[in-house]
């Protein structure tokens, strides 16, 4: 085994070892046996799902303004394992694993191996992520679970340019051998193209599915919407990885990647379907399956309410963001207008505003 398979094989396993080391870390030093609440939610987040694993339903007689998913988990975990606080919390530090992995994967995709590093280290370092990392609350889990999607739709990109041609050159391998006589004359021609589409967007369903997921868990990972919109419009215009032209490279080749260049212009639309397909099939499934009649109305109530906002106008607090909130991560901001910029524009601009700074 030469240093080069050495070094690629580390790098394409450096996601899962980024997440597990991180994982270890937390279990090593944070107090998971506590009863001290962490997050501000915990204790009725793990009150109501002690509830639901004895028995009870959620939205009546139980009263919840999230969806049902993460109360779920916990309450499976708590029928399994007890009803112990070490049990929750140690969902949420996988869970922590999982989003640190999926951000290292997502800028290693975008920036390099370098800037991954970097990324993980300084979202670990912000305010709070130790905290929300072991607090058996719902945000963190929603987070995850949307950038592990945003993470396995930059996988099927990435997966795209390496296979220029997959359904037709699946197809053609599997007639050739039927129109020789040298294969079986009994398949279906249409569970042949089934496959090959589930072959090809199986990553883009898997995306929407993960993201429905992080939707059933908190409605807040809507905000990863813009940044996956995005994301499929842009790799049908440019690959999801800067590489210089190879000088090896013969016609054929040359002709089989404008070919794949040009095939991803034109399924822009069809991405964004199949990926919404997989969300919405989800987040109905799940609703069809958990949800009550009376949930709806309930979220409603908690969040929108005239009685909520009058009470909120009377204790000075409300849902108007304020630039405040960003104050203790100003670092983390500066990072993201540098990497935007780079990643934007080109990794020039990226340069120029760090010596600005």
């Amino acid at each position: 085994m030469n240093s080069k398979h050495i070094i690629q094989t580390f790098d394409r396993n450096a996601p899962w070892l980024v997440a597990f080391a991180y994982m270890a870390f937390l279990c090593a030093v944070a107090p998971l046996r506590t009863a001290f609440e962490f997050g501000a939610d915990e204790g009725y987040e793990l009150m109501k799902s002690l509830l639901l694993s004895r028995g009870y339903h959620l939205y009546s007689p139980i009263w919840d303004d999230q969806p049902p998913l993460f109360t779920m988990l916990l309450a499976c975990i708590f029928q399994v394992f007890g009803p112990t606080a070490l049990a929750a919390r140690l969902l949420v530090v996988f869970f922590s694993g999982v989003l640190v992995g999926s951000l290292y994967t997502i800028v290693r995709y975008r920036a390099g191996v370098l800037a991954a590093a970097a990324a993980a280290v300084l979202i670990i370092a912000s305010s709070n992520f130790m905290e929300l990392s072991i607090s058996a609350i719902t945000e963190l889990p929603a987070m995850a679970a949307g950038l592990l999607s945003v993470a396995v739709l930059l996988h099927h990109y990435k997966q795209s340019e390496r296979e220029v041609n997959d359904v037709s050159g699946f197809t053609g391998g599997l007639m050739g051998p039927l129109g020789s006589g040298d294969g079986p004359t009994n398949i279906d021609p249409a569970m042949v193209l089934l496959y090959s589409w589930w072959k090809h967007n199986r990553c883009l369903v898997s995306a929407g599915v993960l993201f429905g997921f992080a939707l059933q868990i908190k409605f807040t990972s809507a905000i990863f919407c813009p940044v996956i919109v995005t994301e499929i419009f842009l790799a049908t215009v440019r690959p999801i990885t800067r590489s210089r032209p190879h000088a090896g490279l013969d016609g054929a080749q040359t002709a089989c990647r404008a070919s794949s260049s040009a095939r991803r212009s034109r399924y822009g639309a069809r991405d964004l379907l199949v990926w919404g397909g997989g969300a919405l099939g989800t987040v109905g499934a799940l609703a069809a399956a958990f949800w009550r009649t009376d949930a709806w109305s309930t979220f409603t109530q908690a969040h929108f309410s005239e009685t909520l906002n009058r009470a909120m106008q009377g204790t000075g607090a409300g849902y108007l963001f304020s630039l405040d909130y960003l104050r203790p991560d100003y670092s983390l901001c500066l990072a993201a207008i540098i990497g935007g910029g780079g990643w934007w524009f080109g990794d020039g601009v990226g340069i120029y505003c760090l010596r600005l700074f």
